[in-house]
């Protein structure tokens, strides 16, 4: 797998995992840790790419 093609799974993942949580909480009910088990990406990956939730939502 490229690295673009890592990137954007990530991201995918991110995002679905996103998705799911806030179907079940609100958005400030979330952990950085929680979506990142969910999504299974590092928190590393997520503050390397992310400032916040809403940039997931921006960046999908």
């Amino acid at each position: 797998m490229s690295p673009q093609e890592l990137k954007d799974q990530k991201l995918r993942e991110s995002y679905r995992a996103l998705l799911l949580l806030l179907a079940h909480k609100p958005m400030p009910d979330i952990s950085v840790t929680e979506l990142c088990q969910q999504a299974g990406v590092s928190r590393t990956y997520f503050y390397n790419h992310f400032g916040n939730f809403d940039e997931i939502i921006l960046a999908a």
